[in-house]
């Protein structure tokens, strides 16, 4: 069988902070060759600098779902791996994806696992919460495809601000089998305030509603309560972290009245 051919695609928005660390890290794959290409969102800090020295760069938008899609088009990878500009992927990020379809061809879709690093109480709260998420698939989504089946969906739906990821996932789904890899991505939440996170969840809990019409589970999904039940699987974890505990609890019930907040204002029943 030949050796497919792997596009890595990072959507940006002023974001020279985190960028080079995450185009270093895909440059350093064990995986070779592989083509990159970021999709700016006409940035107006250094982002553009820094990605014409790691890859190809180009000016997209107006959200991440169409930054991802044009970029597809322009790709030339039997096998599209969609990365974030704050995530750092570990070294055998790009051959664990390559073998796992290789390996098995009814895979449809594979996800990677997210770990949050950072600094501070906040991303430590977000890394403890994302260690009760592995394995459960209405909160995991998928972030690599085969092109065949990218583009027989359709891509990312840029109708949709939020829960694009989830959508695609879904419908790619339909073609077949989902599939994991060990290695990990680390998502870069240094800075992270309970108040940024508040704020980044208003918006997103404002413009569900496309993916709500298309996703039976929706509801599910964006209902912070409904994690509560994934969290409380694990009750030696809770017990044995209380001032993370603590937090998560804190930062799960503001989102539930933030998520609220957003449905009654944006008429969302």
């Amino acid at each position: 069988m030949a050796k497919p051919k792997i596009t890595v695609i990072v959507p940006t928005y002023n974001s020279a902070a985190t960028l080079e660390a995450c185009l270093r890290s895909i440059q350093a794959q064990t995986w070779n060759p592989v083509e990159l290409i970021v999709a700016d969102n006409n940035s107006s800090d250094a982002t553009r600098d820094i990605a014409r020295q790691y890859g190809t760069a180009f000016i997209a938008g107006p959200e991440r779902s169409a930054q991802r899609n044009q970029a597809a088009r322009r790709a030339a990878g039997d096998i599209l791996i969609f990365i974030d500009s704050d995530m750092v992927l570990d070294r055998d990020v790009v051959t664990q994806v390559a073998e796992a379809f290789s390996e098995d061809p009814g895979l449809a879709a594979v996800v990677i696992p997210e770990e949050t690093v950072g600094r501070g109480f906040w991303p430590a709260v977000r890394r403890f919460e994302r260690g009760f998420y592995e394995g459960v698939s209405w909160i995991e989504a998928a972030r690599a495809f085969p092109r065949q089946v990218f583009e027989k969906t359709g891509g990312y739906n840029e109708d949709m601000i939020s829960g694009e990821d989830w959508d695609l996932a879904k419908r790619a789904a339909a073609s077949g089998r989902t599939g994991r890899i060990a290695a990990r991505i680390r998502h870069d939440e240094t800075g992270l305030t309970l108040w940024k996170h508040l704020k980044k969840k208003y918006y997103y809990s404002r413009n569900i509603g496309t993916y709500r019409q298309s996703a039976d589970d929706a509801a599910v999904q964006f209902n912070p309560l409904r994690r509560l039940f994934v969290f409380m699987r694990k009750p030696f974890r809770l017990i044995t972290r209380p001032h993370l505990t603590w937090g998560l609890f804190t930062m799960k019930l503001l989102e539930m009245v933030v998520y609220t907040a957003a449905r009654t204002r944006s008429g969302l029943k």
